[in-house]
């Protein structure tokens, strides 16, 4: 085990700061804004990192530590980066006033609390902690509430997470990691989306819901300010075209109906058509759905181009008695990326 010792803090500091020949370690640790006490092994902070009076910066990452060192004194302090220890529960915090970064990623926390005081915090990093098999990282009401005003940036990747819900007050956010959790509910995640207006970017990739037909889509539409999606930019035509689409009434992405089961009619074609939604007036619909298929893998393949093309559609109350579709034709534009609609599902991808 490696002490903290005032020795060690004056070597731990920026080189655009050194010590002056007829300066005491005292003097000069007073005036030290970051230090830099990562991967020193160290179990324990003592009370000699109250010297630094001016401290703004201290990294103390990759240690051995097994809570949060007491730094009540250190009442300047803005970045705090405590990652990659084995920090169990947070506390200690309340006093940091002026504290803006908050990392505290790959630790041992089961619950994230003890922010209340933290009344300027903009960023927050819980990702990755070493829970138990079957846990998932929990929220506590209070903390949230405390920081729902100030907090634009969340990590809380890889946590077992099966819902977003317990974030829904934090209202400021802008950027969300959320990848490698268990959220599985479309409809649920729409909801909490909504909840966020500044929502710039997502991450979501390694969950459950991203395997449901059209969940990105779903996601696009219902959140007007998000600009990049698992590291992905949207771009603007996507986005149009997706909302028209939508206003046309041709897609559902609605949430209740990616969950709903899917109601399908036989076709004078002997293939299955998932109906989520129809025009009444096809002919005047800009954008068509392209109709979801069976689960049952059917043969061929349909390619839509982004030019002019003749698509057919299903009309509900044109089917007749036995079964058969009456078919009418109208003008699909699309944008200029390809979209290859498989013949089995007709997805968009």
């Amino acid at each position: 085990m490696v002490k903290l010792s005032v020795s060690l803090l004056c070597k731990s500091t920026s080189n655009l700061k050194r010590r002056k020949i007829d300066e005491t370690p005292e003097q000069y640790l007073k005036q030290i804004t970051h230090v830099y006490l990562n991967g020193k092994h160290l179990e324990d902070v003592g009370h000699e990192i109250f010297l630094c009076k001016s401290l703004k910066v201290l990294y103390l990452y990759e240690n051995l530590l097994k809570e949060v060192p007491e730094l009540s004194c250190l009442s300047q302090l803005t970045h705090l980066y405590l990652q990659n220890n084995n920090i169990e529960r947070i506390e200690r915090l309340s006093e940091l006033k002026n504290l803006q970064k908050l990392f505290l990623s790959r630790n041992r926390i089961t619950v994230v609390e003890g922010l209340e005081g933290l009344t300027s915090l903009q960023e927050l990093r819980v990702d990755h902690q070493h829970l138990q098999p079957g846990e998932y990282l929990l929220f506590d009401e209070r903390s949230i509430a405390a920081i729902s005003e100030t907090l634009n940036r969340l990590d809380v990747s890889g946590n077992g997470l099966e819902t977003l819900e317990d974030l829904v007050p934090l209202r400021s956010l802008v950027y969300l990691y959320a990848s490698n959790n268990q959220i599985g509910s479309v409809t649920t995640l729409i909801a909490c989306l909504a909840n966020w207006p500044e929502l710039k970017e997502l991450e979501l990739q390694g969950n459950p819901v991203l395997n449901k037909p059209r969940a990105k889509d779903a996601i696009i539409v219902s959140t007007k300010s998000l600009e990049v999606l698992d590291e992905k930019p949207i771009p603007v035509p996507t986005r149009k075209f997706l909302e028209s689409w939508n206003q046309c009434r041709g897609i559902r992405v609605l949430a209740s109906a990616l969950e709903a089961p899917v109601r399908t009619i036989s076709t004078s074609q002997n293939s299955e058509i998932s109906v989520l939604g129809i025009p009444e007036d096809a002919r005047s619909a800009k954008v068509l759905q392209l109709t979801e298929l069976s689960n049952e893998p059917q043969s061929g393949e349909h390619t839509v181009t982004s030019e002019d093309v003749e698509f057919k559609a299903p009309l509900q109350k044109k089917l007749e008695e036995n079964g058969s579709v009456d078919w009418i034709s109208c003008p699909l534009t699309l944008p200029s990326t390809e979209i290859v609609a498989p013949s089995d599902r007709g997805e968009a991808r």
